[in-house]
């Protein structure tokens, strides 16, 4: 009696924790989309080491100072890991920024949430976390509702450079999310945003001064709204990583890669009734499958987590 009572509260303690996880990457999705809704806007007003200056060096002054209020570390271990994987985030975000200058936002976040089946398909070999058949045929759901959207009529057309940029920062997102995944194990979710805000920081520096030393392009936003743009996306940039960072210690790499799914259908309807780009039948289908895709994967009663060796 005694062990089964313990059992039942193991259980509901390891859904508790699953609840959590859940919690913590829907938030990050709202940032996320908060702060490329923002970063669509100021494509065509700001260059991209404008944006990217100001999300991360921002976001580090802020991290900077949070982590001497409450007494945090932010050196963390596993140095070599902590960069590349900043790197890729970095990467990911400046391609996107240059593809939401090129095609519509709607198209852009279709092809960038292409990421989950490409961690689906190196979490086995980067953390040991093969994704189950059933999270591949969701996926595969999403990718369907993907496509529906991208090609409306049925017709391939070629995809240009803004398709391509968000193809390939796809690729980089979805190693830099397996990897938060195997740095959470050993690193606190500040350690890890303070090495993208590091990076971030150095790559948009050097260019930022030239161009401003160049004249190419003025230092500072030259008109109110590119202001606005900037100011918005600060504390969704730096909220949406810690947030996404939480989830990942209690929800595997797949798992979460599959739920951020949901800030696709968000940014897609962003595009139609604020930035006025057409809304069809096939894109409201294609929302609702890749939504509908997210919510059956973890509205599941059975989930095979596998937690972190070490919660932070």
């Amino acid at each position: 009696m005694l062990t089964r009572l313990m059992d039942e509260r193991g259980l509901m303690a390891g859904e508790e924790k699953i609840g959590r996880g859940v919690s913590w990457t829907l938030a990050s999705v709202l940032m996320y989309a908060i702060m490329n809704g923002a970063a669509k806007v100021g494509s065509g007003h700001l260059s991209i080491w404008q944006i990217g200056l100001t999300r991360y060096l921002f976001g580090g002054v802020i991290l900077l100072a949070a982590a001497r209020l409450f007494g945090l570390s932010l050196w963390g271990s596993h140095l070599i890991l902590q960069l590349i994987r900043a790197g890729a985030s970095v990467a990911a975000f400046l391609l996107m920024v240059l593809a939401f200058g090129r095609i519509p936002i709607s198209e852009a976040m279709v092809l960038f949430y292409t990421w989950p089946a490409f961690t689906c398909l190196l979490s086995a070999s980067v953390v040991g976390e093969p994704a189950g058949p059933k999270e591949w045929s969701l996926v595969v759901v999403a990718f369907i509702g993907a496509a529906v959207i991208l090609w409306p009529q049925g017709d391939i057309s070629p995809l240009d450079w803004g398709h391509m940029m968000a193809l390939t920062a796809a690729l980089l997102a979805s190693l830099a999310m397996i990897l938060v995944r195997r740095l959470c194990r050993d690193n606190n979710p500040i350690s890890i945003y303070f090495y993208l805000c590091l990076v971030g920081s150095l790559v948009c520096l050097a260019p930022w001064l030239q161009n401003g030393l160049t004249n190419s392009v003025s230092f500072w936003p030259d008109s109110r709204l590119g202001i606005t743009v900037l100011a918005v996306m600060v504390l969704p940039s730096v909220l949406s990583h810690l947030f996404v960072n939480k989830g990942f210690e209690v929800l595997r790499a797949s798992r979460v890669g599959v739920l951020m799914i949901l800030e696709l259908p968000l940014l897609a309807f962003f595009g139609v009734f604020f930035l006025k780009e057409p809304l069809t039948l096939k894109l409201v289908l294609g929302t609702f499958l890749i939504l509908a895709s997210s919510m059956t994967l973890n509205l599941e009663k059975k989930d095979r987590q596998v937690a972190c060796d070490k919660q932070n």
